[in-house]
């Protein structure tokens, strides 16, 4: 998703020369180097002094990745419809699938399901065959889940007890909630920075998982291929959740090292799950997760967007930077984005390493520089993260793309973490 936003935006902002106003020249900048937090500011303060076009493109923009999804279905609709020669046709092709994801994320497959299908049936003879049918795998997936009734659970609020795992032999460790799949016991990973819950192949097999007929492409150390699932029932701590969609992926892509991890990580829950809850609470004082459908727009200033998993907004020398919260990572790293805004910090302070990093897609190998300590800060709450690797060149990992993530090193320093699904904030308490 994060790549077709991307396409969109740098082929809109290209032809922006025709547009003069200073708060369209800010807002395209914004666009262009993805930075949300600063276009929430920008259109929020400038958004009247905008050309029609830049304003509901921003508009469109704010909501999807402030987790709007029926402000931005209604959003990309006037933006298609109404200026679809400024968008151009493919970019217009990639907002109405961008469309279709958001019926899904909303739980109306059906209407998922018909907008890919008319879109392809409108495509096909004027794009290219590996495009549409990379289209009518998205309508297979989208008309499969639409007999479901995905994600059916109730409206209570819930708590998952949680304890920790031990990664291989490295003393690191991640969040495991207990629970059943399909009746039969199981541990799951959480994960945050899940865009999709995740299953192995062997897993799907021994749960007895239904294999959905389509194919999805899936971003980790680098790109890969995979199955959809369904689990009929997923029971952890007091929740139950009924048809639960899985990405069955092979996450050791043959490395041995990797295989001998990936058997603690073999089930996942992320973002799929934790979307269904106004708002949730990671207790580390009593070790457990509470989830609440309560959640009222408070008119609090958003300090996390959305694009697939969480990025919260971190504060360096008045740069403001977006990192991934990611309790899939045992550790806090710093990426390449991080490295080209302090290089000079990062060479006089850092200690050169080959550093791995394992996620989906296998084990990725990469030059780092291992920093003694870093300040940051959220808001006024400023914090330390000791000895973070700061990624250098990773060519080939796509999860070293951006300022960086924050692991669950970063998120014990707190008693609780609260992170608002509606208001979109993150609240850190001692």
């Amino acid at each position: 998703m994060t790549h077709r936003l991307t396409a969109i935006i740098v082929g809109i902002v290209c032809s922006l020369s025709a547009w003069a106003q200073s708060a369209d020249s800010l807002a395209a900048h914004c666009l262009s180097e993805s930075r949300w937090f600063d276009l929430h500011d920008v259109y929020a303060t400038d958004s009247a002094q905008m050309s029609p076009f830049i304003r509901q493109f921003a508009r469109t923009m704010v909501n999807q990745m402030f987790n709007r999804p029926q402000q931005a279905c209604d959003d990309i609709l006037t933006l298609v419809r109404g200026y679809q020669q400024q968008l151009g046709g493919a970019n217009a092709c990639s907002m109405l699938l961008l469309l279709a994801d958001n019926y899904s994320r909303m739980g109306d497959n059906a209407r998922a399901a018909a907008t890919v299908r008319s879109l392809a049936d409108q495509m096909e003879g004027k794009a290219d065959s590996a495009t549409v049918a990379q289209m009518r795998g998205k309508e297979r997936l989208y008309s499969a889940l639409s007999a479901l009734r995905v994600n059916e659970t109730d409206t209570a609020s819930h708590t998952l007890p949680f304890t920790y795992t031990e990664l291989g032999d490295t003393a690191q460790q991640l969040m495991v909630v207990g629970g059943s799949v399909n009746g039969r016991k199981a541990g799951l990973i959480f994960d945050t920075g899940a865009a999709y819950n995740v299953i192995t192949p062997e897993m799907a097999r021994r749960y007895r998982l239904r294999i959905i007929d389509a194919d999805i492409e899936v971003s980790g150390t680098r790109l890969m291929g995979g199955k959809m699932a369904v689990a009929d029932v997923l029971t952890i701590g007091s929740l139950t959740v009924r048809n639960v969609v899985f990405a069955v992926l092979d996450m050791t892509a043959g490395n041995e090292r990797a295989r001998r991890v990936a058997q603690q990580i073999s089930l996942v829950i992320g973002q799929p799950l934790l979307q269904l809850f106004g708002s949730y609470t990671i207790d580390f004082a009593s070790r457990q997760i509470h989830l609440t459908h309560q959640s009222r727009r408070s008119g609090a200033a958003p300090n996390l967007f959305f694009n697939k998993v969480p990025y919260v907004a971190v504060t360096r020398d008045s740069l403001r930077m977006a990192m991934a919260l990611d309790t899939g990572a045992a550790t806090s790293s710093l990426d390449n984005a991080y490295y080209k805004a302090f290089a000079a910090d990062v060479a006089r302070e850092g200690k050169w390493e080959l550093a791995a990093t394992m996620g989906v897609g296998g084990i990725s190998y990469n030059s780092v520089f291992r920093m003694p300590a870093v300040a940051l800060s959220i808001g006024d709450t400023p914090f330390t993260l000791h000895r973070v690797a700061v990624t250098a060149l990773s060519p080939h990992n796509r999860l070293t793309q951006g300022y960086g993530r924050l692991g669950i090193d970063f998120m014990r320093q707190w008693s609780s973490v609260t992170i608002d699904n509606v208001n979109m904030t993150i609240r850190l308490q001692h």
